[in-house]
């Protein structure tokens, strides 16, 4: 009995195994079919295309484009005649579901060809069928006749459909890591990098395949993380080829793309050097272009209050784009004219096309630079140089509004100067090392090269108020956006790059990101216009000093300018005391990614600053901790302490526009720490001058503006506090909070550290400048 069942299982597993050979025989033969099928189709596609090139002029195809709603100026002639011979061959495309705009089909995929805005073309692409059921159609009494005998044709032929590949998983079983600050958040690459067959993953031990870096992260200085991966031998390749593989659909090999074979260190100091000593080409509205190259004496011609000098910039993540462009009038003593253009891609050297071409006469000249200008922009020059009136076009360059002075990158001290100012200057020795700071290059150069903006060929630490404006309201509406917007999904996405594109067409940067979230916004976009808001404030003041070598002291000619002078403080005397002690006991060691630092004071200087508001509009005034960098101390010494541009769920921006300023020197130290190599900074002490009613609160409203409005006084309530007990009273009873830091018992604090925030500069007295010193622990 057993053999018989065993027999039969044998019998009808093999007639299974036949059954199941005939089917795969019919799918192959069926398979093999259909590719013959659309093989056939492809040469018959390819057959009608020439004949239709053969049969119709540019004009009769654009026509006929434009007849049926698709996109008639998109690509070259070839690509036009492409797209109008597939729409007649397979049928018209549906429009884009994002922008409006004209479809068509690459080969692989659907793709838009339209623009979600002026500043964006749209990147729309999808696998799903995009043909629309209606006819395509001819215009009415022509007398082409090839499109008369195709619309005989098209009545009694079936419309053949589009082959559409499947997606493509050339990420299948790779294992990807994400370092760094790059282009795009890491959960939009997570999405890209899963649909096609790969996984993110952050920890080496993981089987890594690679590690993507930002394409300047070595120049950078890289990072501890990085280092292990190279010492492990995982293959660490630059951003460029994730957003190349993405962008062509294929895998494509890393060895154009390897920086594995240079660690951190070998060359991140030298290329941070050299970029920081870097010439300057261009520092201002009236400055020559160095790479004209053009004898002494040329100048930037000028007439009827019009200076013929203009720079830009244009920013679009989809379109490829993220390029400067000069073009300047400029005229020699003798009165001969010259043209000068450049264009080309912010740190790439090799990215560039420039042309100085003599001209006949001035008036060829301004005619010439007319030209020019309207074919970068798609405006008329004289309209934006006179009124500033001014619109965005596809594809086209936003200009850049500098200032008449001189970029402070350019126009303070490089260290040779530095050093020979301080040697010979009048002013006390202990002041003059502070100036050797705030009248450098180097603290100009580094704090715009932290955010991508030092760009020798844009002044963008040079920046007139009406630009800087333009850029505020570009970051508010971003802002406001990402807190309001119910939008999601791709329709998010390409907002989000639109708007990241706006930002950066206006303050250009070599490496520009697709913001996200308005923390990303707080974090990195406002931070850097406060920081090209306060450098183009010192250009201002300190002018160009590299080239007034009639001054016998230098230093003190801007030191005079600044409205807030300082002296320094004898180390024995009680004030020096008072701003020790308080440092000390509220501070915690600072973290900065794998390191913790300590902060020593060097010296301490006493600000001379206007007084604050009468005491019976403020009855209680406190002392305070302000961070502050280097590169905005000379705001800070002309104009005082200035309310932040910017609102967000972020410290410093929490309660809006406001002055921050924390009972934690700690706090403080954070905004004024720069990195490893640069262990000088300073902290600032400030007297508050706060009305009878603080509000002491742990989050703010949902609309922050109500405190600006009312000029109410804020403590924002932090986990951490200075013990009460500890607190002491300095020159007519100011409050000095120098507890010890202690568990606040605050519950679900957004803050680490108390924050007081005021709405009115009068309010705020710059009191002490603290020189300190970071120093990492344990080393």
């Amino acid at each position: 009995m057993a053999e018989t069942r065993g027999k039969a299982r044998m019998d009808a597993a093999a007639h299974h195994g036949n059954k199941k050979q005939k089917i795969e025989t019919v799918s192959a033969r069926n398979l093999a079919k259909a590719e013959a099928a659309m093989h056939e189709d492809v040469e018959s596609f390819e057959d009608f295309l020439k004949l239709m090139e053969n049969s119709l002029s540019l004009d009769e195809a654009q026509a006929m484009l434009d007849l049926n709603e698709q996109d008639s100026k998109y690509g070259t002639d070839d690509e036009i005649f492409r797209r109008c011979a597939d729409q007649m061959f397979y049928g018209p495309m549906d429009r884009c579901v994002l922008c409006g705009g004209g479809m068509e089909f690459n080969g692989s995929e659907f793709r838009c060809l339209g623009f979600f805005s002026e500043w964006t073309k749209c990147d729309y692409t999808t696998k799903e069928d995009r043909t629309k059921q209606e006819e395509w159609k001819i215009p009415e009494g022509t007398k082409n006749n090839f499109l008369k005998q195709w619309k005989k044709n098209q009545e009694r032929r079936r419309r053949p459909k589009r082959n559409v590949p499947a997606e493509q998983k050339f990420f299948d079983g790779m294992r990807i890591a994400l370092q760094g600050r790059l282009t795009r958040t890491q959960p939009e690459y997570k999405r890209e990098i899963e649909k096609y067959g790969g996984k993110i993953v952050s920890n080496l031990k993981e089987g890594v395949t690679c590690v993507v870096i930002p394409d300047d992260e070595l120049s950078l200085g890289g990072s501890s993380k990085l280092l292990e991966a190279m010492e492990k031998n995982v293959r660490v390749v630059k951003e460029a080829w994730l957003r190349e593989c993405l962008a062509k659909k294929q895998r494509l090999p890393f060895d154009d793309y390897d920086v594995s074979t240079v660690l951190p260190g070998e060359s991140a100091v030298e290329d941070t050097e050299d970029m920081l000593m870097a010439e300057i080409k261009l520092a201002g509205k009236r400055d020559v272009h160095k790479d004209s190259r053009l004898k002494a004496g040329a100048h930037i011609y000028e007439r009827d209050g019009i200076i013929y000098n203009c720079a830009f910039a244009v920013c679009d993540f989809f379109a490829s784009l993220n390029h400067y462009a000069i073009l300047q009038l400029i005229e020699l003593d003798d009165g001969t004219i010259y043209i000068y253009h450049k264009r080309g891609r912010g740190g790439d050297r090799l990215d560039v096309h420039e042309r100085l071409e003599e001209q006949q006469s001035v008036e060829q000249g301004i005619e010439e630079f007319s030209n020019i200008f309207e074919d970068l922009t798609g405006n008329e020059f004289e309209p934006w140089e006179r009124h500033k009136a001014f619109s965005k076009k596809r594809l086209k360059f936003f200009p850049i509004d500098m200032n008449i002075g001189y970029d402070a990158c350019a126009g303070a001290l490089h260290f040779r100067q530095v050093a020979v100012c301080a040697a010979h200057t009048k002013l006390d020795p202990h002041v003059a090392e502070v100036c050797k700071l705030i009248f450098s290059q180097e603290s100009y150069r580094f704090a715009l090269s932290e955010y991508g903006h030092l760009i020798p060929d844009l002044p963008l630490g040079n920046l007139t108020e009406f630009h800087i404006h333009r850029c505020e309201e570009i970051l508010h509406g971003f802002a406001k956006y990402l807190k309001e917007s119910k939008d999601e999904g791709i329709k998010r996405d390409i907002t989000c790059v639109d708007k990241s594109n706006r930002w950066y067409s206006l303050l250009y940067s070599i490496r520009p990101l697709v913001f996200t979230d308005i923390v990303e916004l707080a974090e990195l976009a406002a931070p850097a216009l406060e920081c090209v808001r306060d450098i183009s404030i010192a250009s201002q003041l300190i002018g160009n000093m590299t080239e007034e070598t009639s001054l016998d002291d230098p230093f003190d000619d801007r030191y005079s300018k600044l409205n807030h002078k300082f002296r320094v403080i004898d180390k024995k005397s009680p004030d020096y005391d008072m701003v020790q002690n308080y440092l000390q006991k509220t501070y915690e060691p600072v973290q900065f990614e794998d390191a913790s630092y300590s902060v020593t004071i060097q010296h301490v200087y006493e600000v001379d600053c206007p007084d604050l508001t009468p005491e019976d509009k403020r009855s209680k005034k406190i002392l305070l901790w302000c961070g502050v960098r280097t590169a905005c101390l000379v705001r800070c010494l002309h104009k005082g302490l200035l309310p932040a541009i910017f609102e967000a769920p972020a410290p410093g921006y929490l309660f809006g526009r406001g002055i921050y300023c924390s009972d934690a020197s700690s706090e403080a130290a954070q905004y004024g720490f720069t990195s490893i190599d640069k262990p000088d900074g300073f902290l600032m002490l400030a007297v508050v001058s706060l009305g009878d009613r603080v509000l002491e609160l742990t989050k703010p409203k949902k609309d922050v503006s109500e405190y600006e409005k009312e000029r109410v006084d804020i403590k924002a309530l932090g986990k951490r506090k200075p013990d009460e007990s500890e607190f002491t009273t300095w020159r007519d009873n100011i409050i000095v909070p120098c507890g010890s830091l202690t568990d606040s018992g605050v519950k679900d604090p957004f803050l680490d550290n108390n924050e007081y925030v005021v709405y009115d500069p009068r309010q705020v007295k710059l009191t002490y400048l603290v020189s300190v010193r970071y120093d990492e622990i344990g080393v």
